[in-house]
C-alpha cells in the first residue's frame, strides 16, 4: 500500500474517542479563565463563612463528585480533560466516563473538552491532575461562557 492510503489517525493518548470536538489554545484560555475566576469567588465565600459556602457550591472537582452532582441534576456545565487514562476493565476509568458522558447527554448538558488532566487541577489549585470539573453556578462568568460557548460549537464542526 502506498502512503497516501494510509488512514489518518485522530484519537491518541492525549485525545482520546471519547471527545466530539477539536482541541484549540482558545478554548483552553477561555475555561482556564473562567474556572480560575469561579474558584477564586468559592474560595472567598469559603474565607468569610465556610458552612454557608459548603451549602453554595460553584464547582466540584473529580469524576465521582461530579457524577454525583450530575445524578442529582445540579451541574449545568461539565469541563472533561481529553487526556484520561485507559482503564478498559469492568468498573475502571473508562466505565467511569461513559456513564458520566451518557448521563450528561440525556440531561442536554454542555461538555467542554479542554487542558490536560495536570493543567485542570493547577487551575483548581489541586496538587494532583483531575479528570473533570463540574459548573454548579456560573454566575459571573456569563460572558466567558458565551465566548466559550461559541469556541466549541466551531470546534465541534471542525471535528466533523
Amino acid at each position: 500500500p502506498s502512503s497516501g492510503s494510509r488512514p489518518h489517525i485522530l484519537h491518541s493518548k492525549k485525545f482520546r474517542e471519547y471527545c466530539d470536538q477539536m482541541l484549540t489554545d482558545q478554548i483552553d484560555l477561555l475555561a482556564r479563565d473562567m474556572l480560575y475566576h469561579l474558584r477564586m469567588f468559592q474560595d472567598r465565600v469559603f474565607k468569610k463563612d465556610p458552612i454557608k459556602a459548603r451549602m453554595k457550591k460553584r464547582l466540584v472537582a473529580g469524576l465521582r463528585e461530579v457524577t454525583k452532582q450530575v445524578e442529582r441534576n445540579r451541574v449545568k456545565i461539565i469541563f472533561l480533560a481529553p487526556d484520561i487514562q485507559r482503564c478498559p476493565e469492568t468498573g475502571g476509568l473508562d466505565e467511569a466516563v461513559k456513564r458520566l458522558l451518557d448521563a450528561a447527554r440525556r440531561l442536554d448538558l454542555p461538555i467542554v473538552y479542554a487542558m490536560s488532566r495536570r493543567k485542570l487541577g493547577r487551575v483548581l489549585f489541586k496538587k494532583v491532575p483531575v479528570s473533570c470539573c463540574g459548573i454548579l453556578n456560573y454566575q459571573a462568568t456569563e460572558e466567558t461562557w458565551k465566548q466559550l460557548t461559541e469556541a466549541v460549537s466551531l470546534a465541534r464542526e471542525n471535528y466533523q
